[in-house]
């Protein structure tokens, strides 16, 4: 190709600004930077989503064999972690602080996959498919998890 055309193409294409791609980071990101994509990862792909963890939990919740805590500037997250995959989240806030029922509303949003959530008598939050619930902790927390999990805690059957 000579020159003079192949420099009228170059014209042609879209010039990377800053903006787009910031956009384009930012999509490619959006499934990292949510809660929701990080139950049933493995601890590498959690920590390659939220960093480092802050602290190892003492004490993994049956059946979870490990526990890890991450925080960013605002949440914490002690994930647990069972047959090697994030199974169940606490979710709060640093200061400890009460999650508002907006915030626990976009949390639940974060883990709908496009389903509705239903609230029962007893304040648990059930996806309407069943696979994941979520519970207000006593710690000002956000407890979610999977429906497996959950039946493993002992906490819930159906």
């Amino acid at each position: 190709m000579d020159a003079p055309r192949q420099l009228t193409m170059r014209a042609r294409l879209p010039r990377p600004t800053p903006m787009r791609a910031s956009l384009i980071a930012f999509v490619l990101l959006l499934p990292a930077l949510s809660h929701a994509h990080l139950l049933r990862l493995t601890y590498e792909r959690c920590v390659v989503a939220l960093g480092q963890p802050v602290a190892t939990e003492g004490v993994a919740v049956t059946p979870a064999t490990e526990a890890y805590r991450f925080d960013d500037e605002s949440w914490t997250r002690i994930i647990q972690f069972w047959h090697g995959k994030a199974h169940a989240m606490s979710i709060g806030k640093k200061d400890g602080s009460q999650i508002s029922e907006a915030e626990i509303k976009v949390i639940l949003d974060e883990f709908s996959d496009g389903r509705r959530w239903d609230k029962d008598e007893n304040g648990t939050y059930w996806r309407h498919d069943g696979q994941i619930l979520a519970v207000p902790g006593k710690y000002n927390d956000l407890l979610v998890m999977s429906a497996e999990f959950a039946i493993r805690v002992n906490r819930f059957s159906w």
